[in-house]
């Protein structure tokens, strides 16, 4: 073909401007594009949109993490409670005998008298009894030693009434002295806070009636009967001297104390074979007419220095044997401690040597 044939093909070609190609197809070469994965395609748009979908699933992740932590917290918090409260709920049911005893239903309570309890009890004045300061530096103490009583003077060797009574035999007599301005409210507290009252009660030392009524008193001849240290004694075989100890017991009981402990309840040894005194011969005839859902425990007073006997030297093998050395108790028996020793000291020698009755006086 010549050269203006060439030219003649060339315009008068009817598709002269239309495309022959196929339309381009793909993105612009990027400069980064040698330094992609073989196999990707290495768009600049398709790498934000995997960053954004990453930061996306890092944002889920995080907060599928926040989450187990959260329910991991919660899972430990509901299972130390509920472990805890397990605890406390054992703790209480098995607790000897506050709780235990002093809310037994009328069903069980019969069964009291009967029972072996265990009392770790801490010596108090009566007139701290006034369920405010004083009483509440009391259940500290208690529980700071973790005993589970207090033990107060109901009725004192001198014949006086350590607590706030609504008997008229002792207003007569104007027995009451020295007692806390809330008895009643201060009892229930205590209950309250898991600490059982227990009311101690001298039973015929007392130099308070025979001075006013000598009918009620021992007598040696025709005179009133008076010890060496110048005690007088109620007499045992007077029927209103036990209604007065009765009474005692009973409005007592009323206030919610179960627990009772006697001491004083033998004549001295040149009187008592004329009288009906002993420990048994009361407690049978209170129990009696009390019933069942009081429990009433024999005093018995030993004192623990914790002197060594070579050196006379204070020390924990002395409290020991000493502890050791005491004579067993009986069922309704209960040590009455005195020392001068720190109570928390010799509770914790009482406790480690088995020792399940008694009361520290310091």
């Amino acid at each position: 073909m010549s050269k203006n044939q060439k030219k003649r093909k060339f315009y008068t070609n009817e598709h002269r401007n239309e495309h022959w190609t196929e339309e381009p197809q793909g993105r612009p070469i990027d400069f980064a594009d040698k330094y992609t994965v073989e196999g990707e395609a290495g768009n600049v748009y398709n790498d934000k949109r995997r960053a954004a979908q990453y930061k996306a699933q890092k944002r889920k992740e995080n907060r599928l993490r926040a989450i187990k932590i959260v329910v991991s917290s919660l899972l430990i918090v509901v299972l130390l409670f509920g472990g805890y409260t397990v605890m406390d709920v054992h703790m209480i049911r098995q607790a000897e005998p506050a709780e235990k005893l002093l809310n037994q239903d009328n069903a069980d309570s019969n069964a009291l008298s009967q029972l072996t309890i265990n009392v770790s009890s801490l010596m108090t004045e009566s007139i701290s009894l006034d369920n405010s300061a004083m009483l509440t530096s009391v259940i500290n103490e208690v529980h700071d030693t973790s005993a589970n009583s207090i033990t107060f003077d109901a009725k004192r060797d001198d014949g006086t009434i350590g607590y706030r009574s609504s008997l008229a035999t002792i207003d007569t007599y104007g027995a009451m002295s020295n007692v806390g301005s809330d008895s009643i409210g201060s009892i229930k507290r205590l209950i309250e806070n898991d600490i059982m009252p227990v009311a101690r009660i001298c039973c015929y030392k007392d130099n308070v009636l025979p001075s006013h009524n000598k009918d009620l008193a021992v007598k040696k001849g025709k005179k009133l009967y008076t010890d060496s240290q110048g005690n007088n004694y109620l007499d045992p075989n007077n029927e209103q001297v036990y209604n007065y100890i009765l009474d005692i017991v009973r409005e007592l009981k009323g206030y919610g104390i179960q627990v009772f402990v006697l001491y004083d309840y033998n004549l001295p040894s040149d009187v008592s074979d004329k009288y009906n005194d002993g420990y048994k011969t009361l407690a049978k005839r209170l129990q009696n007419d009390l019933g069942g859902d009081v429990k009433l425990l024999k005093e018995v007073d030993v004192k623990i220095t914790g002197k060594d006997a070579e050196s006379g030297n204070i020390k924990n093998s002395a409290i020991d044997k000493q502890i050791k050395n005491l004579d067993k108790l009986g069922n309704n028996q209960i040590y009455y401690i005195s020392t001068e020793l720190d109570t928390t000291r010799v509770y914790e020698h009482l406790i480690s040597s088995g020792i399940e009755r008694f009361i520290i006086a310091d």
